[in-house]
């Protein structure tokens, strides 16, 4: 087998899923990830932006609090905390987003927002949330697939990580892309492993996804 002996917890997936190309015949000449965007989807996303009053230019993050399990979601009221922050010190216009499937945590976080929020529901196109993204200052997501396409899409984002995920999914550096997981060790997992189990009577969060605090 000309299989090469990495895991994604050992390199992370970006250079595991290179190093199988390579084997398999591919010649990788770079390990970055991009995403083209058309003029039309483009087009598009200006009339969405304008319709819910958010003008040309205007600074605006991105708050996307869907992930495909509950126990991914960091809890609501702390989406919430970020959100206040960002419009009362940072100046910054804060917009949920989110496709359908997302209703339950999109509606979850503008619950604890004592104002209406601009809410901006996503269609099947991935193009057209790539050109969303483009227009946004930075995301603010889970561990899930918003945070990959900001980065293809070159917008700084920052993701709240399950425990240990991130070995294998914090593969972008630093600098824009800003993977956040717990310290310390996390009560009812074992070390090296998270369960991804949610403390009893809680909606949403696994426990180490639950120590991530605001701060």
């Amino acid at each position: 087998s000309s299989r090469p002996d990495v895991t994604k917890e050992g390199v992370g997936v970006l250079r595991y899923y290179a190093q199988l190309a390579g084997a398999a015949g591919a010649a990788v000449v770079d390990e970055r990830t991009e995403f083209p965007v058309s003029e039309e989807a483009r087009q598009t996303v200006m009339m969405t932006l304008a319709s819910h009053g958010i003008r040309r230019g205007e600074k605006f993050a991105l708050i996307h609090p869907g992930a495909s399990g509950l126990h991914r979601i960091w809890p609501p009221e702390r989406f919430a905390s970020v959100i206040d922050n960002l419009e009362r010190d940072r100046k910054i216009l804060p917009v949920l987003c989110g496709t359908p499937y997302d209703r339950v945590a999109v509606e979850a976080v503008a619950r604890r927002v004592p104002r209406p929020l601009r809410i901006i529901t996503l269609g099947d196109s991935v193009e057209e949330f790539a050109a969303l993204l483009g227009h946004a200052v930075f995301l603010l997501s889970n561990d899930s697939g918003p945070r990959h396409l900001a980065v293809a899409v070159g917008v700084p984002s920052v993701a709240i990580m399950p425990k240990h995920n991130e070995k294998a999914w914090g593969i972008y550096g630093e600098e824009k892309a800003i993977a956040v997981a717990a310290r310390g060790d996390c009560a009812g997992c074992p070390v090296t492993q998270c369960l991804d189990e949610r403390p009893e009577g809680e909606e949403f969060g696994s426990r180490c996804i639950r120590m991530v605090e605001v701060e």
